[in-house]
């Protein structure tokens, strides 16, 4: 089992009931996530660009960057890189 969720980040309170609270990562960390875990069969690709088209990001590096401020570049697999390196082509 992968386990995606890891170190600190900004949360976003969604909805809170008196015994519900309900919070979302920060935008930057939903990328990091999605972009690490990357599963082609799924809609990881449209939430990667959608992600970071709501973060304004012009260049692949700026996501690589990103990543990285959560996650290790060692987690960073190949499938990853090449997918953000093609969508700034």
């Amino acid at each position: 089992m992968k386990t995606y969720v890891q170190g600190d980040f900004a949360r976003e309170e969604v909805l809170n009931l008196s015994h519900l609270i309900v919070w979302a990562p920060e935008p930057k960390y939903m990328l990091a996530m999605k972009c690490i875990s990357s599963r082609v069969d799924s809609s990881d690709g449209d939430d990667i660009r959608f992600l970071i088209q709501l973060l304004n990001l012009k260049k692949a590096k700026q996501v690589f960057d990103i990543i990285q401020g959560y996650y290790p570049k060692s987690q960073i697999e190949a499938k990853t890189q090449f997918f953000v390196e093609e969508l700034f082509e």
